[in-house]
């Protein structure tokens, strides 16, 4: 019983080291997705503040419509993104909770090798007093038939 639980135990040591690390690249990954939409929002931005500059200088119709298809293009991508974040949230809460349920798991089975460990020590400490007072018993008759 006691080698069971301590593959148990190894196994959600396992898989806890497996989930901390896929839980570390997402967030690694969201860091990431955060710079590149930092990028994409800023270069909109400097495309706007272009488009203004050429508006005001007298941009002909045909180069505006291109120049704000472009930006609508940058505007769904923007929210493609948003929806990467969403996705993203939910995997590092999934690997949280995860993560919540494997150590719940292993301080269970360390409880249970501590109670086991209690239960044959105090057998052991039974076992040992049962045999002491053997020995005094029969020390007790010998000297009583004397």
């Amino acid at each position: 019983m006691k080698k069971k639980l301590f593959f148990l135990l190894k196994q959600f040591r396992k898989r806890e080291k497996q989930t901390l690390s896929a839980l570390n690249t997402v967030h690694a990954e969201l860091k990431n997705y955060h710079q590149k939409l930092l990028k994409i929002k800023e270069y909109r931005l400097e495309y706007c503040k272009q488009l203004i500059k050429k508006g005001i200088a007298g941009l002909p119709a045909n180069q505006y419509q291109h120049l704000n298809y472009f930006l609508i293009q940058l505007d769904e991508t923007l929210s493609r993104e948003e929806q990467t974040e969403a996705h993203l949230q939910s995997r590092i809460n999934n690997f949280q909770k995860c993560l919540l349920e494997i150590r719940r798991q292993c301080r269970f089975c360390e409880e249970l090798i501590e109670k086991k460990k209690a239960e044959y020590q105090k057998n052991q400490d039974l076992c040992e007093e049962k045999k002491i007072d053997e020995l005094f018993t029969s020390q007790f008759k010998r000297h009583k038939l004397k």
